[in-house]
């Protein structure tokens, strides 16, 4: 009879546990869906067209979350930045930092553009690579 209790209550109690499991696999089911719905958000548009160019792109991840970037962005009427990145690893620290790129790089053309000042190739990584040390994220 006591072991027939204690078969139940283990019974019980892994129940309990693959619930709770399945609840948490849920929350990291919606939180990567949150990001890759962020990643694909911050992807420019495609098609676009800009001084008689077309960009046109695809990204395939090995991964719900990535470390592969895209992105284009006109620096005047003749002229468009256009880099492509892939941070090493997956998963979500990967797909961040692709963020953070996009949000550098952005952020100093504008700048640049802003102040009228050019823009070099060497400036931009330069100055996010600088960017990220500060962040210290490793």
């Amino acid at each position: 009879m006591r072991d027939a209790r204690q078969s139940i209550q283990t019974y019980t109690e892994l129940e309990q546990i693959n619930l709770e499991l399945m609840t948490s696999l849920d929350v990291l089911r919606q939180d990567q869906q949150a990001g890759r719905y962020v990643q694909q958000r911050m992807l420019p548009q495609t098609p676009w067209q800009h001084g008689g160019m077309t960009f046109e792109h695809t990204i395939c991840p090995s991964l719900y979350l990535s470390g592969d970037v895209v992105d284009y962005l006109p620096i005047d009427t003749d002229r468009v930045l256009f880099y492509l990145a892939d941070v090493s690893g997956h998963g979500a620290s990967s797909a961040f930092i692709t963020i953070l790129l996009r949000v550098f790089i952005r952020r100093y053309v504008t700048r640049r553009l802003e102040r009228g000042q050019l823009i070099s190739t060497a400036q931009i990584l330069t100055e996010v690579n600088q960017e990220l040390l500060d962040t210290s994220l490793g």
